[in-house]
């Protein structure tokens, strides 16, 4: 008995002594600080993208394929390639600056006058700067700043998957607003904040073994219902986005004449172009 006694002591001590803490085992990485190590100028990440959009009966599917280049600063440049899930319709092409914003693509190309490419939008001076990242994604939740992807995971514990970490939870906009108004302030012009603060967001988060975003799925399900499913690759990668040359761009206020396949893009007011 003594021997079976002094052998499981034993067998105890030494696990206690050999075994790291469950802590040390099981501690995810910080995607904020993974997200941080990222934000170097003239790198990039690319997404891949797919939006499902429902309202009452009618429901439609987007892919986007593109890229945002970065800076310490966060997103200074995207590009994108958007079509229908089922192709039924022309690749629209986007390019989105600070300042200006950039339209392309097959069916557009065909109505625009001879050597013109793009159209070309720029912000009124009176208006806030551009979001770049907008051309390149409909995430209603912005991980490319750490102060926005910090108050969404807000200490929810991730579990472990194969290949890395899953993070569930829900955000609402007013927390993501207190997190970044200067970017969230779209969402609040002409809404009450106290109702549309308390909509929700429920999302999913995937990370790698290192916390590096992997990808993001976010649903909500307001007067209408909105699923966006995006994938992030090749972080850090070598990427300088730069504006068409001059003598390809139709300038925006030039399209009063033309009928264009982007409904409401001549909408007085959109986004303070001119």
């Amino acid at each position: 008995m003594r021997r079976f006694v002094l052998a499981v002591v034993t067998a105890t001590l030494a696990a206690l002594i050999t075994a790291p803490p469950a802590a040390a085992r099981t501690a995810a990485p910080d995607p904020v600080r993974a997200l941080q190590k990222q934000l170097k100028s003239e790198r990039g990440v690319k997404l891949n993208e797919l939006v499902k959009l429902g309202f009452e009966k009618a429901t439609t599917r987007n892919r986007t394929k593109g890229g945002v280049q970065l800076a310490p600063s966060g997103p200074v440049a995207a590009y994108a390639s958007a079509e229908t899930a089922t192709g039924e319709t022309g690749t629209t092409e986007v390019l989105g600056f600070e300042r200006h914003l950039y339209l392309g693509g097959e069916d557009l190309a065909k109505l625009l006058p001879p050597g013109k490419r793009w159209v070309g939008a720029e912000a009124v001076k009176e208006a806030r700067p551009l979001l770049p990242i907008l051309a390149a994604t409909q995430q209603p939740i912005n991980v490319f700043d750490p102060a926005v992807l910090k108050a969404t995971l807000k200490g929810e514990r991730p579990q472990r998957v194969s290949g890395g970490y899953l993070y569930e939870g829900v955000v609402t906009y007013k927390e993501l607003y207190e997190a970044a108004k200067s970017y969230y302030g779209a969402h609040f012009d002409g809404v009450p904040k106290t109702e549309f603060g308390k909509r929700t967001i429920d999302y999913r988060l995937w990370t790698d073994g290192a916390g590096l975003i992997k990808r993001l799925r976010t649903s909500e399900n307001q007067s209408f219902s909105a699923i966006v499913d995006t994938r992030y690759t090749d972080w850090g990668h070598l990427l300088v986005i730069t504006p068409p040359a001059e003598d390809e761009v139709l300038p925006f206020e030039d399209l009063e004449d033309l009928e264009i396949p982007e409904p409401g893009l001549l909408k007085d007011g959109l986004l303070g172009l001119r």
